[in-house]
């Protein structure tokens, strides 16, 4: 039989969230292991928009000048047409000013890469599919949670924590779990698994493209453009030149489903959701969109000059599952939003009140979980609302391109609200030295995580409220 493995934090699941919390617990020296369900470390995708929300914690963590050296600011967005008529463009001119930083694109395999090359290659175990976890009786010699995998192999650990995405296996023995309690949350049903909102396909192509091909992938800005299918076209995709001289794409199926979600937090998409990388499945979607038109490059191009310069393996289909979940944590497990944005910022928080448990017990992880649920359950439910707004938006009504043209007519006053919303969480974590704020919009910091860390009694640069 495998070794026991004895460990304070278990993270199932190596993604943007998962890596992001290691190398916080890293830094606050919180052992940890990492479980990671395929034996490879490429991490398949496309591009990445990353905003100012996230960029003081990666200071924080000497990141963000590595960050900057593999990403393109965003200045502008721009919405068309399957045409190429432009139907709407959103201005970031005052991002910076106001928040510190220009919203900045990256692709995936770049930020995971990244974030990858500073956890300890011993700290992840890879090929660790998660088939059950238990809460062991403080009785017993081992106490906290004790997680088995297909292989046999068992690890023990004060905390589980399910960083593994949209189909999280995490979520759905802890739901198990209350099921059998006879939980009477709703998203503990046997149905809190929905239909899957979109398909999309994804990819990046090779670096340096020819001279005069797509001169824009030189740009020293991201040049980053959706185009809407017509009214009988359930796709949108998206392009955007990436650090490197390449393209990133992806193009997206619209289910009807998607028109129908209900709930509250975690919102959940993709990380080890349903990805390919080739496959049947990747080559039928690729016959479906090859001739769809891309606003960028020489003369007309399409979704498959793009295609055609990305290698077949390194294409990745996903589900995507647009949920939000009122269950957030149960007796020692608790799970990590998805979304790299999100899952960044829950990582710092989650990493901040472990940070500061006094001690292991059920009821003080129990009052660091609720205070972690409590201080992200507003940034997520707005992103979700936001993500339900955009996902209306790609499909192709007058009603909807009347709404576009009002979005990008509106003054720049009300777009700078937005933002404000959008940018107001920027957080940082208690055990590390304070970033200072850059821009002229201030941090609005949660008293209540404000308090728990103990950041009043040291002076923290910022106000609570």
């Amino acid at each position: 039989m495998p070794p026991i493995v004895k460990s304070t934090v278990i993270i199932v699941g190596a993604g943007i969230g998962g890596l992001t919390l290691a190398i916080l617990l890293e830094q606050a020296q919180i052992p940890y292991t990492i479980l990671k369900r395929s034996t490879d470390m490429r991490n398949l995708g496309s591009l990445l928009v990353l905003d100012p929300s996230v960029f003081p914690l990666f200071e924080q963590l000497y990141l963000l000048d590595e960050f900057m050296e593999i990403t393109k600011p965003v200045r502008m967005g721009c919405i068309w047409n399957e045409k190429l008529e432009q139907l709407a463009s959103v201005s970031y001119s005052d991002i910076e000013k106001r928040y510190g930083y220009f919203p900045r694109v990256v692709s995936r395999s770049n930020l995971y890469q990244l974030l990858l090359s500073r956890v300890p290659d011993n700290k992840i175990h890879r090929g660790k599919n998660v088939k059950s976890f238990e809460t062991l009786p403080s009785s017993s010699v081992l106490g906290g949670v004790k997680v088995q995998c297909a292989d046999n192999s068992e690890y023990h650990g004060d905390v589980l924590v399910g960083a593994d995405g949209a189909y999280s296996s995490v979520r759905q023995h802890m739901y198990k779990h209350l099921r059998e309690k006879n939980s009477t949350k709703s998203d503990t049903g046997k149905r809190d698994r929905v239909p899957p909102s979109f398909i999309s396909i994804m990819g990046e192509t090779r670096r340096d493209l020819k001279e005069g091909q797509y001169e824009f992938a030189k740009g020293l800005d991201a040049t980053l453009g959706t185009v809407l299918g017509h009214s009988n076209n359930p796709y949108s995709w998206t392009v955007s030149n990436m650090h490197g001289n390449s393209i990133c794409w992806i193009v997206t199926k619209h289910l009807k489903s998607s028109m129908h979600k209900t709930g509250g937090p975690i919102v959940e998409s993709s990380e080890d959701a349903s990805c390919s990388g080739g496959g049947t499945d990747v080559h039928s979607m690729i016959m479906e969109v090859r001739n769809f038109p891309v606003p960028f490059g020489k003369d007309t191009k399409t979704l498959g000059d793009l295609i055609d310069l990305t290698v077949l393996e390194d294409i990745s289909r996903i589900m995507l599952e647009e949920k939000m979940s009122e269950t957030w944590y149960s007796g020692r497990a608790v799970l990590l939003g998805d979304g790299a944005v999100l899952a960044i910022q829950d990582a710092a928080v989650l990493a901040d009140v472990l940070f500061h448990l006094k001690n292991n017990s059920h009821e003080e992880l129990t009052k660091a979980f609720s205070i972690y649920r409590d201080v992200r359950y507003p940034s997520i439910k707005q992103s979700f609302h936001i993500s339900l707004q955009v996902s209306q938006l790609m499909e192709q009504t007058w009603i909807n391109d009347l709404k576009l043209w009002l979005m990008g007519h509106m003054p720049k006053f009300v777009w700078n609200k937005v933002h404000d919303s959008m940018y107001a969480d920027r957080p940082q974590v208690s055990f590390l030295p304070h970033v200072p704020v850059k821009g002229e919009i201030k941090l609005a910091v949660n008293k209540t995580l404000f308090e728990y860390t103990g950041r009043s009694k040291r002076g923290a640069h910022a106000s609570a409220v």
